[in-house]
């Protein structure tokens, strides 16, 4: 059975205001090695959000990435993935629809993409380096956890539904295969494998796992044939998705069935996002609406789906705008994306659920298929915007929301024999 050590389940930093080189080396320090000592750990892989304005520092001042590199070893941290979702400004008072921003239509979303993996790539482990194009030697993998043997960088679903067009797909699709020349041509120089993570979320333009089943076999395929020297080689190492559990169960898939339909269609995960969502049993009691309002806050999206009463799927963009439309079906469950403490099964009302089922799903189909060992990354980057009884007023108090969700995550997979 494959297994994981305690070591390798991070989370995502981009819970951490910080944008600049100092910013992320000083929260390396303030949050990220007190995890890693609550949890009494010798050393603790990491999932960090870089900024483009890090990035460009960190790939052209090598003084800054030394800098970086040496904070990560005092902290004992290994840097094993990178959220490159967010390209910047992603603590600002209102965010919404601008973390989409620049597409992968955009040059510079290819270019961002370049730096996060030369950094990452500065960063894993040495002994990670095989010769030339070959797989990593057999002697390698028994030293490295699965883990360390690549590198992986989440980014957003080609960019936002609202905005698409043919002509910017085939833009997308480009810069994608660019991505995975450029990749294999680094792995080719340095042995370091690193694979980009599209990550499909409510009113991208991969929202559900049929789309992205497409990209992978129709469209990037397609579009490499026409861009020699594209390799299938290339676009199958260095190409695949990062499933968030969280994004999947707002928008109602079947969590085993889809992650069953990604592995027959050969799309490769490389990641997943371990979080949770809101799910609200009784949408149409006043109470509920009043709990609900806490949670419509005005800094980042949180798109909602429910079904109407012919069945059928319907949303809104935010969970605002469908608290002030009494039109708006409420005979059936919301889900609404809101990440919330993974530990959480229920939040400050028994009117206020979680999808937390759908992690433990999502770890079950792990167990039952040990061939998928995907960087596990909890990602609840929404702490300081839950309502007030819920969010954390101190370090310490996030640092304990944060260990308390890696022990609940480490307690699942002991019970599920996942845990070395």
């Amino acid at each position: 059975m494959t297994q994981w050590a305690a070591s390798e389940l991070t989370y995502c930093s981009n819970v951490h205001p910080g944008e600049t080189p100092e910013a992320i080396e000083a929260n390396i320090a303030r949050f990220l090695g007190p995890v890693r000592e609550q949890r009494q750990l010798a050393s603790m892989t990491s999932g960090l959000w870089i900024s483009q304005e890090a990035a460009d520092c960190y790939v052209h001042q090598p003084e800054s990435l030394g800098r970086f590199q040496q904070a990560l070893a005092d902290h004992q941290i290994q840097l094993m993935t990178l959220n490159g979702f967010p390209y910047g400004g992603f603590h600002q008072p209102v965010v919404k629809a601008g973390v989409y921003s620049p597409n992968w239509a955009d040059p510079a979303r290819l270019k961002y993409t370049q730096h996060l993996a030369q950094i990452l790539a500065a960063c894993l482990p040495e002994s990670s380096l095989s010769t030339s194009s070959s797989e990593p030697s057999s002697s390698v993998s028994s030293v490295l956890p699965a883990s360390l043997l690549e590198g992986t960088i989440s980014t957003l679903p080609l960019g936002y539904r609202e905005d698409w067009n043919d002509e910017l797909h085939d833009i997308a699709l480009t810069h994608l295969c660019q991505v995975a020349v450029f990749l294999q041509r680094l792995y080719e120089d340095t042995g370091k494998s690193i694979r980009v993570c599209l990550e499909m979320e409510p009113d991208c333009v991969l929202e559900h796992s049929p789309q992205i089943i497409r990209l992978f076999q129709e469209d990037l395929p397609q579009k490499a044939q026409k861009m020699e020297p594209v390799s299938a080689t290339a676009l199958q190492r260095h190409l695949g998705i990062c499933f968030d559990v969280c994004h999947q169960a707002v928008v109602w898939e079947s969590i085993p069935q889809v992650l069953k339909e990604l592995i027959e269609a050969e799309v490769p995960i490389g990641k997943m996002q371990l979080s949770s969502a809101l799910a609200v049993p009784e949408p149409a009691l006043a109470e509920t609406k009043t709990w609900l309002a806490q949670y419509a806050e005005p800094k980042y999206f949180h798109q909602l789906r429910t079904h109407d009463e012919e069945g059928n799927l319907v949303g809104r963009v935010d969970l605002a705008q469908a608290l002030k439309d009494p039109r708006f079906p409420t005979s059936q469950p919301w889900r609404i994306h809101f990440h919330v403490p993974i530990q959480a099964e229920q939040l400050n009302s028994p009117m206020i659920r979680t999808t937390q089922t759908a992690l433990v799903e999502t770890l079950t189909f792990l167990q039952q298929n040990p061939s998928l060992h995907p960087h596990l990354e909890v990602e609840t980057y929404t702490w300081q915007v839950l309502p007030p009884d819920l969010c954390p007023q101190t370090d310490a108090e996030l640092i304990q929301g944060l260990v308390g969700e890696l022990k609940w995550l480490e307690q699942q997979m002991i019970d599920l024999a996942l845990l070395k």
